[in-house]
């Protein structure tokens, strides 16, 4: 399994969050243009930003499972999503 986060800020502002955090242990994809966020349909153009989703896709592409508004503060989301997994994968 691999694990990715994607923003609309530039490669700039992602590394800087990634240090402030003292690194980071998965890579951060850099979407200024907001192409991969639209494509998810997670971009607000009126407010240019993009929410916070989160997408289980499969080896082959295909997208098993989506969390279209996950918690800002994050509270309980990703054992939500290891929870569900352990069921999509067995």
């Amino acid at each position: 399994m691999r694990v990715a986060g994607c923003s609309v800020d530039t490669l700039e502002a992602q590394q800087a969050f990634a240090d402030k955090l003292d690194g980071l242990s998965f890579p951060l994809i850099a979407d200024p243009d907001a192409k991969i966020a639209s494509a998810y349909g997670v971009y607000r153009d009126d407010w240019k930003v993009a929410g916070r989703a989160t997408v289980v896709i499969g080896e082959d592409g295909t997208i098993l499972k989506t969390y279209p508004k996950a918690p800002l503060d994050g509270k309980g989301h990703a054992e939500e999503v290891f929870g569900d997994l352990a069921g999509i994968l067995s």
